[in-house]
């Protein structure tokens, strides 16, 4: 293990307290072994969490927190992808607090209105987040096109593909481009005579 260690990280125990204690919590905070904000008090609490962490790397759990133990922190950090790029503990505790007053929504989150979807970077509709290019309604009278619903029969006709090449109008449903038709080899024309198929996707004919 490479130590991201400051080199002045002090030793602490039960009745101290300041900014190094503060940091302390945070980085445990963020490791899930240290549950409340972070106060700046080595309490009971504190020393639990010190010891879970020290048990979790067969270290002895004394609660007493060493370089041993600061180790044991960023050993832990760097297995979350998490790194401690603070200069001081009060910017650690501000972003924390500021975290925890703006949640990030989790992935596929609905918004309350249902309308929307968290795709991990922004919000989309619900209903495109959910619809495959090509996908007909369930009254078969509209298809999402990627970026909007049209009608479903709106100049398809069959042996049509998508635009993005994914689909192809059956002359009722859309179907994979590639998928070969039940019972039928190359040279296959669609009934409307305008696509050909290959043996793995229809060209015009």
């Amino acid at each position: 293990m490479v130590s991201q260690l400051r080199g002045d990280e002090p030793r602490l125990e039960v009745g101290d307290s300041g900014e190094s204690v503060r940091e302390l919590q945070f980085r445990l905070f963020r490791l899930g072994y240290y549950q409340q904000f972070p106060d700046g008090t080595f309490d009971m609490t504190t020393e639990n969490a010190v010891r879970e962490l020290q048990s979790s790397l067969g270290q002895d759990n004394t609660g007493e927190v060493t370089t041993e133990t600061w180790e044991a922190i960023v050993h832990w950090e760097q297995q979350s992808g998490l790194e401690y790029q603070y200069s001081n503990p009060s910017d650690a505790i501000d972003q924390l607090r500021y975290d925890l007053d703006h949640p990030q929504p989790q992935q596929e989150e609905l918004s309350p209105d249902g309308q929307w979807r968290w795709n991990g970077t922004e919000w989309v509709a619900a209903a495109a987040a959910s619809t495959h290019v090509g996908q007909v309604s369930e009254d078969g009278q509209w298809r999402w096109s990627g970026t909007e619903w049209v009608a479903a029969t709106a100049d398809a006709h069959t042996g049509q593909v998508s635009e993005d090449g994914q689909w192809r109008w059956n002359g009722t449903d859309w179907i994979a481009a590639n998928a070969q038709p039940a019972g039928h080899s190359a040279g296959l024309v669609s009934d409307d005579g305008q696509w050909r198929w290959t043996g793995t996707e229809w060209v015009a004919a």
